[in-house]
């Protein structure tokens, strides 16, 4: 019954699973040991309540509570106790923490100490996925590692609540926010320390369709997260008495206590790590503040920047400035400056103007970044507002690859910038997809994203928006690449030594030579085929199938991308190369010639029937009329012996448009025949267009 992989704790053997209580909520049980709070997994719609202090460490890998079972549905109350050493190592596990999914549930009151939880997705150090449920009064201290959807306190909190609660964490993996991976529920009155230097982690939740009140993280620790939450305080405010003023969200006369270092939960009996000294700085003043400007005139911006901390440091002050100064894709950063600083010293700056000949009237923002803080404001260009719209064109889907397009038509001016944005519309595990930026050129736009880490099917969200304005947001969904297949290329060749044999383009074979090497009907010959979409190889099986038909008749299907030819009948037989995409018929080749013989005095040199290839590469029958008798045998034409024009079969797939024959003397390579068939050399041609030409050059298909 116990959940601990790597030996149970201590505590008396009882005959009862817990301490005490009957597991309703006037009535707990109560949680004494080790093995008390494994055996938490067995009822996981009971009441509990930890009465002592667990210490976990030296004890292996824990189990989290319900893995593998429904979510916890009770209450756990921690009585202000502390579970110290909490070790859970399941690297390949979603849903991983203390607890690894709860629904409607409460944990409150309780105290995680020197935690170390790896998962794969979905990881928190007190709960995996939180459904509705509330984590109330909670710290955790320590480490949080896996993938991606990984929180200080709860890796996905999708409708739940996280209040009052703090996480102090040493490492955590990337995808992350220091309260919460994914917050798609309530977090108020909280504060996240976790370590960023322009990694993909957020201070308080990494994606946030939820609320946030009054939540902090420190600024100084977190340097350039991946998104800037405006409630970033640098280290030396958000410890000893200054919490009280930089963390006024937080209540401090019942909830909250000040320390020596970072606030602590007023029932705690101890406190959290103390901060390493550290240098901050932060912008204690900046001008203009809101401004309006007239086109041609610059934006000049100056700030105060005080180091707040108590060590000495050399750090670069930056401007950013949201509009596309030097033309599409140079918004951003504008200047930087050097500055060192040792504590509570302070210095004015002043950047370089930024200049607004190029911007299109409307309201811009920019601010001042010391990467411990940030300070801006926003400038209103002209009469303000919107100039023109932005539209998406075509079908709302897009193929499941990278460098997936989509494209759209605006009334905005060149030098606009827009933000495209993907992100899945699934409710309980929401993702983030791709983001572009792009410029329209001529009234016309086009973003290539990634769309390789979806499936066809998948639907995401799709947004395009123009200075902080969303123009476009709309439903899509992810398609299979095949389904947008245009065959523009078939390339036939030997699949033992790769020689290309003959290749078909815009319904045209490369050469006017039209047949396959002669085969007796007793024989296998193996072909590969090679389908290309714009230039790319497409791979073949699974929805895209390749079929060899003569006439009405079905003679094979591509063992991936092989054709055996088998069952033919003798004589000489037109067999078509489609192309099969879902039992769609995407592509249908002209016919290509193969000749099939009972007489076994047919040679492997390559000679065919009626149709010969010799290996000195002159061809006995050379007929680019192509007309086929009812006797089977191929007609000789007043072109037959037209010789010494350029032909274009130097591999390369070079067409000859002119209706004159294909000169004799071209020299093609062989191939092999597999089964029970040794080598056959020769010519590997298939026709030009049709069997034959058309009617007005007196052909007959």
């Amino acid at each position: 019954m116990g959940l601990l992989a790597g030996g149970v704790g201590t505590g008396t053997a009882q005959s009862s699973p817990f301490g005490g209580g009957t597991g309703s909520s006037a009535d707990p049980y109560l949680i004494e040991t080790v093995t008390h709070l494994g055996n938490v997994s067995e009822e996981l719609d009971a009441h509990y309540q930890l009465t002592t202090d667990i210490d976990l460490a030296g004890t292996g890998t824990f189990e989290p509570i319900g893995t593998g079972r429904p979510p916890f549905t009770g209450s756990f109350d921690g009585g202000g106790h502390t579970i110290r050493g909490l070790r859970v190592d399941r690297p390949d596990s979603e849903d991983v923490g203390l607890f690894s999914t709860i629904e409607d549930a409460l944990i409150e009151r309780l105290r995680l100490l020197d935690g170390h939880l790896v998962g794969d997705t979905a990881v928190g150090g007190l709960v995996g996925r939180s459904t509705g449920g509330t984590v109330s009064g909670c710290s955790i201290t320590g480490t949080v590692d896996g993938s991606f959807d990984l929180g200080g306190l709860v890796g996905v909190n999708d409708g739940g609540t996280i209040e009052d609660s703090y996480a102090v964490i040493d490492e955590i993996g990337t995808f992350s926010g220091g309260i919460a991976g994914i917050n798609d529920g309530e977090i108020a009155r909280t504060y996240a320390v976790i370590p960023i230097e322009g990694e993909i982690k957020n201070g308080i939740s990494f994606q946030r369709d939820g609320s946030t009140e009054d939540s902090y993280w420190d600024s100084a620790v977190a340097q350039e997260p991946e998104v800037w939450e405006p409630t970033g305080v640098p280290t030396p405010r958000m410890t000893s008495s200054n919490a009280r003023t930089y963390l006024s969200g937080l209540d401090f006369d019942e909830t909250w206590e000040t320390t020596d270092g970072y606030p602590k939960l007023a029932w705690e009996n101890g406190s959290p790590p103390s901060p390493e000294p550290t240098a901050a700085f932060v912008v204690t003043e900046r001008t203009p503040g809101e401004i309006e400007l007239d086109s041609g005139e610059p934006l000049t911006v100056s700030a105060t920047i005080e180091n707040v901390g108590s060590e000495t440091a050399e750090r670069d002050v930056e401007l950013h400035f949201d509009g596309a100064v030097d033309g599409p894709g140079s918004a951003g950063r504008q200047d930087d400056l050097s500055i060192e600083l040792t504590p509570d010293q302070s210095t004015s700056i002043e950047f370089d103007p930024i200049e607004t000949d190029a911007l299109v009237d409307g309201e811009y923002a920019y601010d001042v970044r010391t990467g411990h803080d940030r300070s801006g404001s926003t400038m209103t260009l002209g009469s303000g507002g919107t100039d023109g719209d932005v539209w998406i064109e075509g079908p709302r889907e897009v193929p499941a690859e990278e460098g997936a397009t989509i494209s759209g038509g605006t009334e905005l001016p060149d030098d606009a910038t827009f933000e495209v944005r993907a992100r899945s519309t699934e409710e309980t595990y929401p993702q983030f997809i791709y983001m572009t930026e792009t410029s329209p050129e001529d009234g016309e736009w086009t973003a290539e994203l990634d769309f390789s880490s979806t499936s066809p099917d998948d639907e995401f969200r799709l947004t395009v928006t123009h200075r902080g304005e969303t123009h476009v947001e709309s439903r899509w969904t992810v398609i299979d690449p095949l389904a947008l297949l245009e065959v523009d290329r078939v390339v036939l060749s030997d699949p033992d030594s790769g020689d290309r044999l003959i290749a078909l383009e815009d319904d045209r074979w490369e050469s006017e030579r039209r047949s396959l090497p002669s085969i007796r009907r007793d024989q296998t010959a193996s072909i590969a085929v090679t389908v290309l979409d714009d230039g790319e190889s497409v791979p073949i099986g699974d929805d895209l199938n390749i079929h060899v038909e003569s006439g009405d008749a079905f003679r094979a299907v591509a063992d991936g991308d092989e054709i055996e030819l088998t069952g033919v009948e003798a004589g000489t037989s037109g067999l078509t190369v489609s192309v099969i995409y879902q039992q769609e018929v995407r592509y249908r080749s002209p016919p290509v010639l193969v000749t099939v013989t009972d007489d076994e005095t047919d040679s492997d040199d390559g000679t065919a029937g009626d149709e010969t290839d010799s290996d000195d590469g002159t061809a006995d029958d050379d007929s680019p009329d192509g007309s086929v008798g009812e006797d089977g045998t191929e007609r000789e034409t007043e072109n037959e012996t037209n010789s010494g024009a350029d032909d274009d079969t130097d591999g390369e797939g070079i067409e000859d448009d002119r209706p004159e024959s294909e000169p004799d003397g071209i020299e093609v390579p062989g191939f092999t025949v597999s089964g029970t068939v040794a080598t056959i050399s020769g010519a590997v041609y298939a026709l030009s267009r049709r069997i034959g030409r058309s009617d007005d050059e007196g052909g007959e298909e």
